[in-house]
């Protein structure tokens, strides 16, 4: 059965000062930079058939110590990259809340026809991702196995679309946590959702 393993990028400093990143292209921190290799070490026994990425920078960071170890090219992803927030985009929570108050208020409730302000509509985010994990299936056999590295939301409109719209909120992905589905005859299962065990001391 087709294995689609699922990362989400290490820490960034907008990680941590709770900023909106979306298409800001920022950098791993040094923590971040460490997780990137705590993940490619625990992943070190897959064989993977490709390694896709999102374009931005702090996904690619991500994925080459998993090239290095894997001894392939990445793949970038539009598919695979972060939501576009528009004008809350490397803002902090609070100002956001501040200046756009009923948006935000739809952001916290998992409303997934908000459109951020200049920016994409959630929905929109979700087909995208979603035509990113059916090609997956056009793309590749039974026995592949495909590492994809992306962001915290479209790992949690990816969970929208196939469990339903209420476990947005419901999901929380760490930095370089690790989560896979497999595609059976009939349908995608989740066989590990945001594990982090291998990242103890890093988060």
């Amino acid at each position: 059965m087709l294995k689609v393993f699922l990362i989400r990028h290490g820490e960034t400093e907008w990680n941590v000062e709770g900023r909106f990143r979306g298409r800001c292209d920022i950098s791993l921190s040094r923590r971040g930079l460490e997780q990137a290799q705590r993940t490619a070490e625990a992943l070190s026994n897959l064989r993977p058939a490709a390694l896709l990425s999102s374009p931005l920078k702090r996904c690619l960071q991500t994925a080459q110590p998993l090239a290095d170890r894997f001894g392939l090219t990445i793949e970038p992803s539009e598919g695979l990259n972060d939501v576009n927030f528009g004008e809350w985009s490397g803002l902090r929570r609070d100002e956001v809340k501040r200046r756009w108050s009923s948006e935000f208020a739809r952001w916290r409730n998992g409303d997934l026809s908000l459109r951020f302000p200049g920016g994409e509509s959630l929905n929109d985010a979700k087909e995208r991702i979603a035509s990113l994990i059916r090609s997956l299936e056009q793309r590749f056999g039974e026995d592949d196995v495909v590492v994809c590295v992306t962001h915290q939301v479209p790992l949690k409109l990816m969970v929208c679309w196939l469990l339903g719209e209420a476990a947005f909120w419901r999901v929380h992905f760490e930095p370089a946590s690790i989560t896979v589905l497999r595609r059976t005859s009939r349908l995608w299962q989740v066989v590990t959702l945001g594990s982090a065990f291998h990242l103890e001391g890093l988060l």
